[in-house]
């Protein structure tokens, strides 16, 4: 198998357009549905939008059998933006309890490298309308991988059910097996030299959203005051809000916290989750 099955993101809508054409013995004229052209590179290769909050590559997952508020918490696995950055979380381990908020980390693609990552989505036939992937029955309660690609102004999302999970016999969801297992090892596709090493990633802003909680029952519970003189308060993130790094001591707080930590406001206990600001959002 190689396609790792840790894949965390944002919930995406898939498309899926198909072009046929056929004919007959009657004599009547084929009929034939247009489709939107594969992109194909030009004298300077793939053409991509090159604006740092342009999100050219982005992989993940949606759905699945996951537990409550999880995603709101998913963050691409991979993520790679027209300046050429390119965003990978960092490694979690089974140790509990673990750190609230995940590192990010950032690493920077030259445009060499960024032309061998589209021509490999090329190869696996993604710079194009997606085909209908089947889906996989013997697999339950997983999630979706969920492939974004933005080239020539035109934005292709090919989406599979339970990817990598068991030997594919499709050669569509095998392509996309593949090129998912190369660009999350994208020294593997791309020239020597292209790819920075990775460096830990500071977000402009944390989001995060807060629910009452109890620390009843809560292995290795701990509880903190929330920063009282921050700009948001915690009974105002019911669904989400951003706490900008600027605000220096919520920021270290969400820092030191772990998976066990609850925050204490005008006397009420709360859990968070957080996320950082990426570029393609979501935002809060």
């Amino acid at each position: 198998m190689r396609l790792s099955t840790r894949l965390v993101a944002l919930a995406v809508v898939p498309l899926a357009v198909l072009g046929a054409c056929g004919s007959d013995d009657s004599g009547t004229p084929p009929t034939t549905t247009v489709v939107p052209g594969n992109a194909t590179p030009g004298a300077d290769g793939y053409a991509y939008a090159t604006g740092p909050d342009d999100v050219v590559l982005s992989i993940g997952s949606a759905g699945g059998f996951v537990p409550e508020g999880y995603d709101f918490m998913r963050t691409p696995t991979l993520l790679v933006t027209g300046d050429g950055r390119v965003f990978t979380p960092g490694m979690t381990t089974l140790e509990y309890p673990g750190k609230l908020v995940v590192p990010m980390f950032v690493q920077q693609l030259d445009p060499e490298g960024m032309q061998a990552l589209l021509a490999r989505a090329a190869e696996a036939q993604l710079l194009g309308p997606a085909p209908v992937y089947p889906g996989n029955d013997q697999i339950a309660d997983a999630s979706d991988t969920v492939v974004t690609i933005t080239v020539d102004g035109q934005t292709y999302t090919h989406q599979a059910y339970a990817l990598g999970f068991d030997e594919e016999t499709d050669p569509a969801r095998q392509r996309l097996a593949d090129f998912v297992a190369d660009a999350t090892n994208l020294t593997s596709i791309v020239p020597e030299g292209s790819l920075s090493v990775p460096a830990p990633f500071t977000p402009p802003a944390y989001e995060i959203r807060a629910t009452v909680g109890d620390l009843a029952g809560v292995e290795a519970a701990n509880e903190v005051a929330w920063a009282s003189d921050s700009g948001v308060t915690l009974a105002g993130a019911g669904e989400c809000a951003s706490v900008p790094v600027s605000d220096s001591t919520a920021t270290a707080l969400l820092l030191d916290a772990n998976q066990a930590t609850f925050f204490t406001e005008d006397g009420v206990t709360y859990r968070l989750m957080v996320r950082p600001e990426l570029p393609g959002g979501p935002d809060c």
